[in-house]
């Protein structure tokens, strides 16, 4: 087994952590049908394994099982997704309860370690609850490590400039694993493109992040166990990686489901074409036998002896500190970036196949009086070069390495995009590396979150045929080129007119680098997400996950 591990003790505390009174959790990261139970019931039932550990077992899938059957007994007339959803409020508490019982209970051997599993999937930026959960209620004395539980890879998914932490034979096999499932607490193959969607939905929680222990160290987890909770398909038929491709490019997290359920079923029909590629299954003893080695080597406080320690932290986070998100800061008066977009609402006011004035008049109203129509600048006008958020190892990137403060910047604002009634958006082209895939600013909102500029520049400009031709072509960064269209953005499950405009002459833009929010470490306390089989997060959870303002 590969393992990532260091000690968070000090000489001292080591010298006073003997066996019994050292509580080992193993906090897993990773996807719906994982292996992650399977490998758990296995160790849990070894003979060596007993003899030397204390095993408590905290299972967020029977949990939410309890809190739906005492639902549906007091609403007899809730069905299962009802029940699901009805019983959030209940769980959220009955799942630290359950930790609390078994970390703080009085353990009847003192010659064992305790060892706790937590079974249930954590991305990277929940990880802090659960340990902060064990920490709050340990029983006194007790010394903890918390190790990271995920699956082994050789390769990693990486498709149209997103990236995952799972192999696709992984996720593949997690797939075909909910669609046999006839028995499970909470997810069954009752309803396949459900199940399908919640394995794929739940990847996604993880894009452009990293499970390693520079990434999570920070959140109280000591080393990171990696183990082949899937067997390896050695070659994936083009037409099965097709069809998986198109229900990851048409599943959001903000969409709460897939948005094409003709893909799933397309997806659902590979799977079983290729049911050959699944014939083998994950040898769980010989799992459970890594684990109890590791578990065995963490309680004498001996590192695997693979083992590796975390890279430095940054000077500037020694301090405790890092930004939420580089970007451009742009120094151009707003009065210039104002009746930039004026003179586009009235340039696409000449278009005589285009009439929108009942959609952009009060937005008019607001740029010529600056009053009226509910309109507001942002809290600051700027391109984001690389969002953050919680997810330190980003820091070790190389655009990150690369960013340097006070630089300065010229370009030119090039289209304005004006969603009638909440948000305008100009694209820009800057001459530097760029995390995101539309590069743009915020320029007004009105009863929008500047965040959506982001969504709804991907699916103008990477979804709509004409527009997409057009950006990829580098029409829009041509001088002399001028171009307004309406089109629709489907947002939210609802479509959306859009008004894109390119003048003849873009307007130059002056900027400058900057690192913006700057945070502790100390306050990022993780949103806590829920075991995800039926529903998302709600719009607070996971922000430290999404880009923020133009971003």
């Amino acid at each position: 087994v590969s393992t990532q591990s260091t000690w968070g003790f000090n000489q001292q505390d080591m010298q006073k952590a003997v066996p019994s009174n050292v509580t080992i959790a193993i906090i897993p990261m990773g996807i719906p049908a994982i292996g992650k139970s399977k490998v758990f019931e296995t160790l849990m039932k070894n003979a060596e394994a007993l003899e030397e550990f204390d095993f408590d077992a905290v299972s967020s899938d029977d949990i939410r099982k309890q809190c739906m059957d005492e639902y549906m007994l007091k609403n007899p007339k809730a069905d299962k997704e009802h029940a699901f959803q009805g019983s959030l409020g209940g769980y959220k508490s009955a799942f630290p309860n359950a930790i609390k019982k078994v970390v703080s209970k009085e353990r009847e051997s003192t010659k064992k370690t305790h060892c706790v599993v937590i079974d249930k999937n954590h991305p990277n930026n929940a990880l802090g609850s659960s340990v902060k959960a064990i920490e709050k209620d340990l029983a006194k004395g007790q010394h903890l490590i918390c190790l990271g539980l995920t699956s082994k890879e050789t390769s990693k998914i990486k498709h149209k400039g997103e990236s995952f932490p799972f192999s696709y034979s992984t996720v593949l096999y997690c797939i075909k694993r909910v669609l046999q499932r006839k028995e499970h607490s909470t997810l069954t193959c009752e309803d396949e493109v459900k199940a399908v969607h919640v394995v794929v939905f739940f990847l996604k929680l993880y894009k452009n992040s990293h499970i390693t222990l520079a990434s999570v160290s920070d959140q109280g987890i000591k080393g990171i166990v990696e183990l082949p909770l899937t067997p390896t398909i050695p070659e994936i038929p083009e037409e099965l990686l097709s069809a998986f491709h198109s229900v990851l490019e048409n599943t959001h997290v903000k969409d709460k489901e897939c948005s094409r359920p003709d893909l799933v079923k397309l997806l659902i029909e590979q799977i079983k074409k290729h049911a050959e590629l699944f014939a083998k299954e994950g040898d769980l003893e010989s799992n459970a036998k890594e684990i109890l080695e590791i578990l065995r080597m963490w309680k004498k406080g001996v590192p695997p002896p693979d083992s590796v320690a975390p890279k430095p932290l940054p000077e500037e986070k020694k301090g405790g500190k890092f930004p939420v998100f580089l970007g451009i800061d742009i120094e151009t008066p707003t009065p210039s970036l104002m009746d930039f977009v004026l003179r586009g609402c009235k340039e696409i006011g000449k278009n005589a196949t285009i009439d929108p004035k009942d959609d952009l008049s009060d937005l008019v109203g607001f740029l010529e009086e600056e009053k009226g129509g509910n309109w507001k600048h942002p809290n600051s006008k700027h391109v984001t070069v690389l969002f953050i958020g919680g997810n330190v190892a980003l820091t070790e990137e190389k655009i990150y390495k690369e960013f340097v403060e006070g630089e300065k910047h010229e370009f030119n604002l090039e289209v304005v995009v004006i969603i009638p009634h909440k948000l305008v958006f100009g694209l820009c082209f800057p001459k530097t590396a760029i995390a995101n895939k539309i590069p743009h600013i915020s320029l007004l909102l009105k009863n929008c979150p500047p965040k959506m500029s982001n969504v709804f520049g991907e699916e103008l400009f990477l979804k709509v045929p004409d527009l997409k031709a057009k950006y990829e072509s580098g029409f829009f960064q041509k001088e002399g080129e001028a171009y307004q269209g309406v089109h629709q953005a489907k947002v939210e499950g609802k479509a959306h007119k859009a008004y894109v405009i390119k003048l003849p002459k873009g307007l130059p833009l002056a900027g400058i680098n900057k690192k913006f929010l700057q945070i502790s470490l100390q306050s990022l306390i993780p949103q806590f997400i829920t075991c995800l089989l039926y529903t998302s997060p709600s719009p607070r959870d996971a922000t430290l996950s999404r880009m923020p303002s133009s971003a």
